[in-house]
């Protein structure tokens, strides 16, 4: 018996079914010594234990102790409170266990709060007297009289005290039971063993009241009504829905009053606590709903956390637009105002690798950040966005002439109200285009102050109307070297959601940045390669698909003209066209190949080709003139002969400044709407000044009519180009003399 325990980690008496001297002692209430003397002379069994220190003492299993001594350490541990009780954790443990395994292969028990804390605290009870009659080998029956008369005499310790009213609160108030004197008893430890054993842990929970089935009734009926006045946007209180049922009260509650099988006459209306308490039992989406939109609400559901670790550099391309907090010289007129920022950022690196800013978010500024980032970093393979039209077009998604399907890149769209899926490039605004703007005066935030905002809308509106200059505003020019050095900023700045590295510099630890992120990706599994500037040129350029006739095809409003569409006449081809530059088109068969360069015709409605952005910006000029003009309608309604009642009608009339004012803005208009309707012509020049030229068909009639203005560089164009049959031909449809042209440059 006298085996040695090692255990030089372990604290003193760690072991439950030991005792040691001092234990023994103060259990019986006399000196160690005379424990010792005790134990010595009763040949009390023991082992040894080796201290941290070296020193040795001695444990006695409580099990071979006489039977007195073991009711002595039986009550003693009862008086101990848990946090010095050396077998505390055999308690929690047993619960845990016990729970485990009754809701092991089950759904969780649905339990109200107070049926839990009824159960724990029966469960707690029962493990006590488990733990008790183990220890000192009792029989179950010893454990729980010795249980109930440290509870009754009040010397239990202070943990399992606190358990007992809580075990008898039957409807969930312990504050009665405590109050009322209950105390435990052997039939109701004995019933809750047998419960226990038999059904399970959660068959220990009391049951709930039954409700009253009136009661059920009216709260059915009221719930129902009461949540329509809640849920809605403008966010009444319990006060105010409460008015409006009554006010609705019952006659549009008929449908609800009758689904819980009342009538009017039986139907009570609620009350404000009763109101309350029922929200109360609602969870925070059960009560936000409708209080708040789809997007809002989101931010309170559940959320799946995406992973980037099965990703690879130009896996996923995110896009998408931000109107910038700052105002900027229009690239056009000079004006304030706010840019469209379009931002591409690769999701496994936060790498911004194209960008891109233009007056809207419109299709040439989204292509042009497509550009910018398959240029300098390489095509991705998923390009993931939103829903907006920017992103989602014919010019982009048509499966023959729509950009994506050009450059082999499949198309990926977020979900409605999900900006959380594109929180990569959502996160970026803050961090990235933000931040830029809060560098600017013209910053406009919600958190700019509201009197510096106004000084500098102020003075940049001053300087655009000349009263003073200012350097407040940046210039388009100035902007983009700006947003362009910000870029390079933040993929060059540590990122918290990147892998830490330890800097070799400073020797610390610190996040990866996204072009460190990039470049060790591209070491380890790849990246995709730059496209070539010439070829991703040709990709970008738009598409359309149109029909050819007798070897012209038409686009928007010109007419382009080559030999070798006669072998496609009346069949549909793809033009490619430069958005800036209308003189020609590229012409590719359905299949991709390509066809030839149709150079620009004729034109039946203005004199020079019209380019694409030359026509939306028209588009958008006409679009603002309206506006305009609905504005000058209105003001002229407010200003207009006003009728006072009961009283001879008496007419209003404009102050001499407002007259002015009015004819001068009125005068602008009409200018500028003659500007947008009158054709575009040639800018005109002065006698014997050389002018320019919109094509070359402009120019060889100019040669032909001056032929003594003619320079030699004319004569040897003209003789290159003149050995092509189309360009003679096209002359030819032109009216043009082509023999004379040919003696010209001979």
């Amino acid at each position: 018996m006298n085996a040695m325990i090692e255990r030089p980690e372990t604290a003193p008496a760690a072991d439950p079914n030991h005792a040691t001297i001092k234990q023994i002692a103060e259990a019986l209430a006399i000196p160690e010594r005379t424990a010792r003397d005790r134990a010595l002379k009763g040949s009390w069994p023991f082992g040894e234990e080796v201290l941290p220190t070296g020193a040795k003492r001695r444990l006695y299993p409580i099990r071979d102790l006489p039977e007195n001594v073991r009711d002595a350490l039986m009550e003693l541990d009862l008086r101990t409170d848990t946090t010095r009780r050396h077998a505390r954790g055999v308690t929690t443990t047993e619960i845990a266990r016990r729970l485990a395994l009754a809701e092991q292969g089950k759904l969780p028990s649905q339990l109200e709060g107070w049926q839990r804390e009824v159960r724990d605290a029966r469960l707690v009870l029962l493990a006590e007297v488990e733990r008790i009659a183990n220890r000192c080998d009792f029989k179950r029956g010893r454990a729980i009289d010795a249980l109930i008369e440290a509870v009754a005499s009040g010397e239990a310790a202070p943990d399992i005290a606190r358990q007992v009213p809580a075990a008898n609160a039957r409807d969930g108030s312990a504050g009665k039971a405590a109050k009322g004197g209950r105390t435990l008893s052997r039939t109701s430890l004995y019933r809750w063993f047998k419960v226990r054993d038999e059904h399970g842990p959660d068959a220990l929970a009391p049951k709930a009241p039954a409700e009253d089935p009136m009661a059920k009734k009216q709260r059915t009926w009221w719930c129902r009504a009461f949540m329509y006045e809640y849920s809605k946007p403008q966010k009444w209180s319990i006060s105010m829905c409460l008015e409006q049922m009554a006010a609705k009260f019952p006659h549009e509650y008929l449908k609800d009053i009758a689904d819980a099988k009342l009538t009017p006459e039986t139907a009570v209306f609620p009350s404000y606590d009763q109101a309350k308490r029922y929200l109360n039992t609602l969870s925070p989406q059960q009560l936000a709903k409708g209080r708040i939109g789809p997007r809002e609400l989101k931010q309170m559901r559940a959320y799946v956390a995406r992973s980037v670790a099965n990703l690879w550099p130009g896996a996923v391309y995110c896009a998408d637009g931000h109107t910038f907090d700052a105002e900027v010289a229009h690239p056009q007129h000079g004006q304030p105002f706010r840019p469209e920022v379009t931002t591409v950022i690769d999701v496994y690196s936060r790498k911004v690798v194209g960008w891109s800013a233009g007056v809207v978010e419109k299709t040439a500024t989204v292509a042009d950040s497509m550009l910018h980032a398959f240029t300098t970093c390489g095509p991705c393979d998923i390009w993931y966005v939103d829903l907006g039209k920017g992103f989602n077009n014919q010019a982009m998604d048509d499966e023959v002439t729509g950009l994506l399907a050009r450059v082999g890149v499949l198309k990926e769209n977020s979900l409605p109200y999900n900006s959380q899926a594109r929180g990569v490039v959502e996160r970026a605004h803050q961090s990235l285009w933000i931040r830029a703007a809060k560098e600017l005066p013209t910053y406009l935030g919600a958190d700019m102050d509201p009197e510096a905002a106004h000084q500098a809308h102020m003075v940049t509106r001053g300087k655009v109307k000349g009263i003073h200059p200012s350097t407040l505003l940046p210039d388009w020019r100035g902007f983009l070297e700006f947003l362009s050095a910000k870029v390079d900023a933040y993929n060059n700045r540590p990122h918290s959601s990147l892998p830490k590295i330890t800097d070799l510099e400073t020797g610390k630890r610190r996040h990866m940045t996204p072009n460190e992120v990039w470049a060790q990706g591209a070491q380890d599994v790849g990246a995709p390669e730059p496209m070539e500037e010439t070829e991703a040129l040709a990709a970008f350029r738009p598409q359309e698909r149109r029909k050819t006739a007798r070897g012209v095809v038409s686009l928007w409003s010109n007419s382009y003209f080559h030999l070798a569409l006669e072998a496609y006449h009346d069949d549909y081809v793809r033009v490619s066209y430069d958005v800036h530059d209308a003189r020609r088109v590229w012409v590719y068969a359905m299949d991709g190949s390509f066809i030839c360069r149709a150079e620009f015709e004729g034109n039946k409605r203005d004199f020079f080709p019209v380019s694409k952005a030359d026509v939306d910006q028209r588009r958008r000029t006409e679009g603002r003139l309206r506006r305009h003009e609905r504005k000058r309608e209105e003001i002229l309604a407010e200003a207009g002969p006003l009728v006072i009642d009961h009283q001879p009608a008496q007419t209003i009339e404009l102050s001499a400044a407002e007259q002015l004012a009015a004819e001068a803005e009125f005068a602008r208009i009409e200018r500028a709407s003659q500007e947008v309707q009158q054709p575009i012509h040639a800018a005109p020049v002065q006698a014997g000044e050389r002018p320019k030229f919109g094509d070359d068909v402009s120019w060889a009639e100019w040669v032909l009519e001056h032929p003594d203005q003619a320079l030699e560089e004319d004569r040897r164009e003209l003789r290159r180009k003149l050995r092509d049959s189309s360009f003679r031909m096209l002359l030819e449809m032109q009216g043009l003399d082509v023999g004379a042209l040919s003696a010209l440059a001979a």
